[in-house]
Order: structure tokens, then sequence, then C-alpha cells
């Protein structure tokens, strides 16, 4: 059989869409010698391909390099380029009211801290981050009250740093000395010699009285 009629090739080699496109492009190109002759000398290989592929010299290079350090067994294939995935947008729209309520929060801020807010120092860019009742008990006193206007009504949600129970029951974790001192004040008849078992169970059934 002669050599020339032999199949090419790897069977099974899957090619995707940008190198069946090349393939085409080449094809193209030899179609049109075979028809009008050779248009580019053969010595001149390098613009023989990039008329034959339709690349860029850009990638011309970076293949040309590549093929050496393969051929010299420094790296064992081709790299395949990185696909730019498109960036998440992390711009949101503010509707006109919510433009106007920002402003209020940041001018209040700066007449009661006496700084410019921003989001450095804070977890998650969030001001509830670092909101706790001292800051909000500063703003309602200093900013809030004085601006309301009369027989206003003040509506506050359940964020923890709007409710702040002063007198707070001991829990188990509460250190012994303290649900004493907590007993004593509330007068329940105790026995300081107790433990700290026996006092809690104590504190739990006038928890439970009080509710």
């Amino acid at each position: 059989m002669d050599s020339s009629s032999k199949k090419v090739g790897v069977r099974g080699k899957i090619i995707h869409s940008q190198g069946r496109e090349i393939i085409a492009n080449v094809l193209k190109f030899f179609k049109q010698e075979a028809e009008n002759g050779v248009t580019i000398p053969l010595t001149n290989f390098k613009q023989r391909l990039l008329a034959a592929t339709k690349i860029s010299e850009i990638s011309y290079r970076r293949i040309s390099k590549e093929s050496d350090s393969i051929e010299r067994g420094e790296t064992s294939s081709f790299s395949s380029p990185r696909k730019e995935r498109p960036k998440r947008c992390t711009k949101k729209d503010v509707l006109p009211a919510e433009k106007q309520i920002i402003r209020n929060i940041i001018h209040n801020f700066y007449l009661t801290e006496r700084r410019r807010p921003t989001l450095r120092g804070t977890k998650s860019g969030d001001y509830h981050d670092e909101m706790n009742a001292s800051n909000f008990f500063k703003w309602v006193e200093n900013q809030l009250i004085p601006n309301l206007p009369p027989r206003s009504v003040l509506v506050v949600d359940k964020a923890s740093y709007h409710n702040v129970k002063y007198d707070k029951n001991p829990t188990s974790a509460t250190l012994k000395q303290e649900m004493v001192d907590w007993l004593t004040e509330k007068n329940i008849p105790h026995n300081e010699s107790s433990t700290k078992t026996e006092l809690y169970e104590i504190i739990k059934i006038h928890k439970e009285k009080a509710l």
C-alpha cells in the first residue's frame, strides 16, 4: 500500500469549536492554493501559517514558545487559555426614598460621633456589626428625641441593641456569688452554703413566678 494513502490522525480525539474553526481555515487555504497556486512562498512558513489558521501573531509566538518547551521536555502539553468569567455586579439600584434614609443616617452619625462613617473595621460592611446599646441610646437621646415633632409615635423592632434588660436573671452559667447576690437583693430565702445547682433551682422557681 502506498504510504501516502495511509490514514493519519488520532481516532476519538475531541476537537472543540475553536479547533474546528482553525481546521476549516486551513482547509480553505489549501483549497485556494490548489486552485490558484502557491501565493505565499513555502520558505515563509510563518506567514503561511498565519494566513492559513488566521490566528494572531501573539498567539503564534506563544504557541511556538510552548512547542519548543515541549520538544525540550520541559513541559508535556500545551496550556489552555483561562476562561474569563463575567464579574459579579456589586452595585445596587437605590430608590429615592432609600437615598434619603441613607443621607439621614450619615448626617446623624456625623453629628453624634463627630467623624465620617466608613466601612473600614466592620465585619461585613453592615452598620449593624458596629451598633450596640450604648451607641443606640446615645443616638436616641442626642439626635432622635430632640428632633421628634410633638405627638410622635416611635416604632422599634426587636434588635438586640434596641432592648436592654438591666436586671438580668441568673442562668445556670452565672457564678455562684452572683446567684447569692441576686437572691439576697430579691429577699428570697436561701442558704449561702448551698451548692450552685441548689441555688439555681430556687432561682428558677422564682423566675417562673415572675413570668
